[in-house]
């Protein structure tokens, strides 16, 4: 995953995922973003997602 360049504000971001793996990478429409504090997973409040 990475931040595509030039697209990082205040307001938003484009993120762009890659597999680099012979697997398949599957995903669908509603996806969360989590931040790892203490070992432990949390969802992000307000991180909206809009996949074109």
């Amino acid at each position: 995953m990475k931040i595509k360049e030039g697209t990082l504000s205040t307001v938003g971001v484009t993120v762009i995922l890659e597999s680099k793996l012979d697997n398949e990478y599957i995903y669908g429409e509603f996806f969360s973003l989590e931040k790892k504090i203490n070992d432990r997973w949390y969802q992000l409040p307000g991180a909206y997602v809009l996949m074109i």
